[in-house]
């Protein structure tokens, strides 16, 4: 067995909250995480500039704060010995990416992931798309993040289970859509891994949409925090085996991830690695009179 505490929080979701409240929020609840003992805490996508409408805002904010935060987080890593994953924007040529830098127990970066599938309204303003799905290899195991839109494409998902991620990481803004909940399971049940969400809007704010907790390798949602401005610790164990009958014979069994791997016809998915012939965002966007 290979155990490790997550750190969940749920964020008040308050709009007229500026970015300093927000920041002293997100480590309030980091830090109580840590305090119960987590190995790992992360936060959600955009919270301190939630507020944010255009680029010059974004550029103004984030120039006045994002060296500090980002050092507050190494300092807060540090001091309990544990991994911060925290959300911010990183300067790019013309523009930002929508990242996650992971800070180790020594206070170190121990690296980032910049969003791959991004919105119109963040490349409004000024959010450039990542092109890679790293996965990040940690004391107590390996893990890889996803942020938001991301989910929306399963193969984000499947890259970074390919590459031996045991635990995504799902930061997020919010999900309208009642199939949210399915969508996340089923990310966990396709490539037997936890995954954990952590959405500004959540549980109390849109029941029935996106919420911050856990789902196992099997698709059980196991922690749920439902109100605004708490936390949780999940103890997860990275050294489950899923074991499957997938062979149709109950005298025999499988390890579930590892059957998959070997039954992958990855020859047969060169569709998907071919360029997309996308349209212009006025062309398949629509507004309420």
């Amino acid at each position: 067995m290979r155990k490790a505490k997550i750190g969940l929080m749920q964020v008040c979701s308050d709009n007229t909250w500026d970015t300093p409240m927000c920041i002293n929020h997100l480590m309030g609840l980091a830090e109580t995480c840590l305090e119960h003992g987590a190995d790992l805490v992360f936060m959600p996508e955009f919270y301190q500039y939630k507020h944010v409408a255009d680029r010059e805002t974004l550029n103004a904010l984030a120039g006045a704060h994002r060296d500090g935060f980002l050092n507050r987080c190494q300092r807060l890593a540090k001091k309990f010995r544990a991994y911060v994953a925290a959300w911010d924007v990183e300067p790019g040529q013309g523009g930002y990416y929508n990242s996650c830098y992971i800070f180790g127990r020594d206070g170190n970066e121990v690296g980032r992931y910049r969003k791959v599938c991004i919105t119109d309204t963040e490349e409004a303003k000024g959010i450039l798309p990542g092109c890679d799905l790293p996965v990040f290899e940690l004391d107590f195991g390996k893990i890889g993040i996803m942020i938001c839109m991301d989910n929306y494409y399963p193969e984000c998902a499947s890259v970074l289970a390919r590459r031996g991620a045991e635990l995504i990481l799902y930061p997020l803004y919010g999900d309208t859509f009642s199939s949210w909940e399915t969508r996340t399971r089923a990310r966990a049940i396709d490539n037997v891994v936890y995954v954990a969400p952590c959405p500004i809007q959540g549980y109390r704010c849109r029941p029935g949409t996106a919420w911050t907790g856990m789902i196992d390798p099997e698709g059980t949602v196991v922690c749920v925090v439902k109100d605004d401005g708490s936390t949780a610790v999940a103890e997860i164990d990275l050294g489950q085996t899923v074991v499957s009958h997938l062979s149709g014979g109950r005298d025999r069994s499988e390890n579930l991830a590892e059957y998959l791997a070997r039954s992958r016809n990855s020859a047969a998915f060169a569709p998907l690695c071919e360029p997309a012939q996308a349209k212009p965002w006025s062309e398949i966007i629509t507004y309420r009179a």
